[in-house]
């Protein structure tokens, strides 16, 4: 049948390839269109007894300078610039940039009592989250002054987090294990919580971006993001990026692992972190089929070094971030 077909194809390119640690498109091709097809059936990719998610870390490619004012709540891609989005009360702005040239083209500030969140760009618009002023803005992408706001759903979310686009829907996050799948005037259509390989929900969603049919998740602050399959909720695989906070080596407990920008003109990735010195272009190295991690060992990574809302919002304090004043 289809299923065992499959299967007898996976495994031969294991014997073939050996799944040794290192860069191949036609690897991380290969496993998760048979990934996507076992979540897509409901059922999963075994090895052994226990169910196994992929693991991917992160090669860096290039680096490029980053203002470290800027706390970065969301990126995105149009046209080969960058778009930013940052927060804090008193500091949150649109940026754009040309990576290329460390030249920043525009900026705009928010209002000094709203603290912005993610943003996406869709077709000529820049649309922005904010934390708890309960409303997302559209701008006008050529001047991003022209502003409407839109409050969000109220039989959804309160605060917004992170938000990205399938060219039907906005997608939406919360900080919680659900996605939103809004119209472009912040009607809900639909929502799907995120699961992990073994049907527990996955908490802790932050910034997204969509990339190739799937929903990229960073997860509040923690070295890693999951990969989603937007239609099931199904995790796909995980990202350890270890080395870029490594790189950062960052003190405040704020300074995290957050934002993913993909530029499919140029099939080109980057990432980067609140206040951090640079962002990076990368690309996913995977780990070896026979030494994947446990589901369990996946979580305890994932949350070895992460921070809560609470603790978040205590360290927000502790800068005088989160006052107006």
């Amino acid at each position: 049948n289809m299923k065992t077909c499959v299967l007898l194809v996976v495994l031969s390119f294991m014997c073939v390839c050996g799944f040794t640690d290192r860069p191949s498109r036609s690897l991380e091709t290969v496993h998760d269109e048979f990934h996507s097809y076992q979540t897509k059936k409901g059922s999963h990719f075994h090895m052994g007894h226990r169910p196994r998610a992929m693991v991917y870390t992160v090669n860096i490619k290039n680096s490029f300078p980053h203002d470290t004012k800027s706390f970065t709540q969301g990126l995105a891609f149009d046209e080969g610039k960058l778009y930013e989005g940052t927060g804090l009360f008193k500091h949150s702005q649109v940026r754009v940039l040309d990576l290329n040239r460390n030249v920043l083209l525009e900026s705009s500030s928010l209002k000094r009592s709203i603290f912005g969140e993610g943003l996406t760009v869709w077709g000529d618009t820049v649309i922005q989250l904010t934390w708890e002023s309960g409303f997302g803005r559209v701008c006008n992408k050529r001047n991003l002054t022209e502003c409407d706001e839109y409050s969000y759903p109220p039989d959804a979310f309160v605060q917004g987090w992170g938000v990205t686009h399938d060219n039907e829907s906005l997608i939406v996050s919360d900080g919680s294990s659900w996605l939103y799948f809004l119209d472009g005037q912040f009607n809900l259509k639909h929502k799907i919580r995120v699961r992990d390989e073994t049907g527990s929900p996955v908490n802790d969603l932050n910034e997204l971006e969509y990339i190739n049919g799937e929903v990229w998740a960073n997860m509040l602050g923690s070295n890693c993001i999951v990969r989603i399959l937007p239609e099931t909720g199904g995790v796909v695989s995980w990202i350890y990026a270890d080395s870029l906070v490594n790189r950062a080596n960052q003190k405040s407990p704020l300074n995290v692992l957050n934002g993913i920008a993909y530029d499919a003109f140029s099939d080109r990735l980057v990432m980067g972190g609140k206040r951090w010195p640079e962002f990076f272009e990368v690309s996913l190295v995977p780990k070896n089929i026979k030494q994947l991690p446990s589901h369990d060992e996946i979580r305890e990574h994932c949350k070895a070094h992460q921070l809560s809302v609470d603790e978040m919002v205590a360290a927000l304090d502790d800068e005088e971030a989160y006052s107006l004043i």
